[in-house]
């Protein structure tokens, strides 16, 4: 989960919203709390990413 950033980078903007998106879909049915408040921190550092692309 600490490398969500990397990851969402490397697949670029259709394949994070087509394929990891999903994936952490379902992973997070299953994981426990603090599994969860790792996720919801790197899913905000998404939010920034894609201003930053759209502002080049």
């Amino acid at each position: 989960m600490q490398k969500l950033d990397t990851i969402a980078i490397a697949l670029g903007p259709e394949r994070t919203l087509t394929e990891l998106m999903p994936f952490l879909t379902d992973v997070a049915q299953d994981d426990e709390e603090e599994v969860f408040a790792v996720l919801a921190e790197k899913l905000g550092d998404f939010i920034p990413l894609h201003l930053l692309k759209n502002q080049l």
